[in-house]
C-alpha cells in the first residue's frame, strides 16, 4: 500500500511539472511574437509574416542591457532605438551575423521616420560591409530608402576604404555624376585618410576634378599629427589645392606651437614659399599666445 501511494505521489509532481514547463513555452512564445507586432504597429501597418518570424530569433547582444537568452531581433533594435546611442549601436551590431543585419535592416525599415532610425540602419550596412562588401554594396543600390546624397551607399564605401581605398574608390567613382557619388567618395576619402593619409592625399591629388571638400583631408592629415608633427606637415605641403594647402598649414601650426612652439617656428621658417612662410609663422605665433601670451609677443616683435 505505501509503494502504491508513493508511486502515485511521483507521478502527481511529475505531471505538475510537465504542465509548469508547457505553460512556460506557451508564455515565452507570446512574448517573442508580440515583439514582432510591436515593431510592425510602430510603421502603422499589421504584422507581417517575416516580421513574426525574425522576432523569434534569438540574438546574443549583452549591449542591448537585456538577458542574452530573452533577446530576439525586434527587441534588440527597439532597445538600442528607446535611448539612441550611436557607439553603442556601432558595438551592437558589430557581433551580428549578415542574415541577421540583413533582417534587422528590413526590421527597421518598417519603423517611422528619424535620425535615430536612419543612423541605425547606416551603421547595420557598415558592419555588414566588414564582412561581405559586396553583397552590402548592393544592397544600398536598391535600398529604398536610399536618399539623393548617397547615405547608405557611403556607409558601405566608408568602411571598404579602411581596407581597400582604391577598390571604395572605384565603387564610388561608378556612380556616376550627382549627389551619391559626392557623397560616398567624400566618406572614402575620409575614412582612408584617417589610415592612409598620404595615400588618399596622392589619390586627391592625381584627380583635382573629384566633388570631395578640402577640409576632409586637412582633417585627415591632422588625425594623428602629434605622433610625427614634421611628417604631417611635409604632407600638407604636397596638397595640390592652393587653398587647402593654406588651409591645412594654418590649422596644424596653430595646434603644433601650441604644444611646441620652437619646433613649429623653426618648421615654418623652412617653408620656400613666402606667402605660405609668413601664414605659417603667424598660425605659429598664434598657436603659442594660446599657451604663453607674452613669450609669444616677444617672439613676434
Amino acid at each position: 500500500m505505501f509503494l502504491k501511494n508513493l508511486a502515485m505521489a511521483v507521478g502527481l509532481v511529475l505531471l505538475g511539472g510537465f504542465a509548469g514547463y508547457q505553460l512556460r513555452s506557451l508564455e515565452q512564445s507570446a512574448f517573442v511574437s508580440s515583439a514582432g507586432f510591436d515593431l510592425e504597429a510602430k510603421a502603422g501597418r499589421a504584422p507581417s509574416t517575416a516580421a513574426s518570424g525574425l522576432a523569434g530569433k534569438k540574438v546574443i547582444s549583452p549591449s542591448a542591457g537585456l538577458p542574452p537568452s530573452a533577446v530576439t531581433l525586434g527587441e534588440q533594435m527597439q532597445s538600442l532605438l528607446v535611448k539612441y546611442d550611436d557607439d553603442a549601436a556601432r558595438k551592437s551590431v558589430g557581433a551580428m551575423s549578415a542574415s541577421d543585419i540583413q533582417a534587422a535592416l528590413t526590421l527597421v525599415a518598417a519603423l517611422p521616420k528619424s535620425a535615430e532610425r536612419d543612423s541605425l540602419r547606416w551603421n547595420l550596412y557598415r558592419a555588414w560591409a566588414r564582412t561581405n562588401p559586396t553583397a552590402a554594396w548592393k544592397a544600398a543600390l536598391a535600398d529604398p530608402l536610399e536618399t539623393d546624397e548617397g547615405y547608405l551607399l557611403g556607409a558601405v564605401a566608408g568602411e571598404m576604404a579602411k581596407t581597400k581605398p582604391k577598390a571604395a574608390a572605384t565603387l564610388a567613382l561608378g556612380l556616376g555624376m550627382g549627389g551619391r557619388r559626392t557623397g560616398a567618395l567624400q566618406q572614402v576619402i575620409e575614412e582612408w585618410g584617417k589610415v592612409d593619409p598620404a595615400g588618399a592625399v596622392g589619390f586627391w591629388n592625381g584627380h583635382p576634378d573629384l566633388p570631395v571638400r578640402s577640409w576632409t583631408l586637412t582633417s585627415a592629415i591632422n588625425e594623428n599629427w602629434e605622433k610625427d608633427p614634421v611628417r604631417a606637415a611635409s604632407l600638407v605641403l604636397t596638397l595640390a589645392d592652393p587653398q587647402a594647402r593654406s588651409s591645412a598649414v594654418s590649422n596644424l601650426m596653430n595646434q603644433w606651437a601650441a604644444l611646441d612652439p620652437q619646433a613649429a617656428l623653426s618648421w615654418a621658417q623652412t617653408i620656400g614659399n613666402d606667402t605660405l612662410r609668413q601664414t605659417a609663422t603667424a598660425e605659429a605665433i598664434r598657436g603659442w599666445s594660446n599657451k604663453d601670451p607674452q613669450a609669444a609677443m616677444a617672439e613676434a616683435q
